[in-house]
């Protein structure tokens, strides 16, 4: 946050409709009931990323695994912050919702503490959280594309700002150009 603004409250992001949640990363989420114990506890197989946080109160920074929660089948899975720095954690849980094909992860009560950065990086390969939602057409592709991801920041003073950020893609190849010597 800007010197002399208000700590975070709430955070909204919302994903382009080209990225899609794996269906078979969900069906491997951490119970509830075990994150709130012990996130250490939860199986591999619920780790989806990892997340830093800098904040200036704490000599380092806040960091650990993103997991993928779940409250069983009454609700759709979270995703589940373990933050860890300085003999302290930290547990942030979003919760996912989906409408009109657009997925939104809400985190809506963050601790009152300031944030300088938080960086969240998701897994890439199979196993991951997220994949490319592409229309039927064989030859369209999220590579090269600029995906954008609208998110709405509530401060504890109430204050809203809304944003979009630029999602980055990985795993993408170049095309190769094939060269002619000669007339041929």
């Amino acid at each position: 946050m800007p010197h002399g603004g208000a700590d975070l409250q709430k955070l909204n992001l919302r994903l382009p409709k080209r990225i899609a949640t794996r269906l078979t990363t969900l069906q491997k989420a951490c119970p509830e009931a075990v994150f709130a114990a012990d996130p250490a506890r939860c199986a591999r197989s619920s780790v989806v990323g990892t997340a830093t946080v800098l904040t200036p109160l704490l000599h380092e920074p806040l960091g650990g695994p993103a997991y993928v929660v779940s409250r069983g089948h009454a609700a759709t899975p979270e995703i589940g912050l373990a933050l860890r720095s300085e003999g302290l954690l930290i547990e942030v849980l979003g919760q996912a919702r989906a409408k009109g094909g657009v997925l939104s992860v809400d985190f809506g009560s963050l601790p009152d503490v300031p944030f300088a950065e938080v960086d969240v990086t998701l897994a890439a390969g199979p196993h991951s959280l997220l994949a490319a939602n592409l229309p039927t057409k064989a030859h369209d592709s999220i590579c090269g594309q600029r995906l954008q991801m609208p998110s709405e920041v509530t401060g504890q003073n109430g204050a809203v700002v809304k944003q979009s950020t630029v999602i980055s893609v990985s795993g993408c190849h170049r095309a190769r150009r094939t060269h002619r010597e000669g007339g041929r």
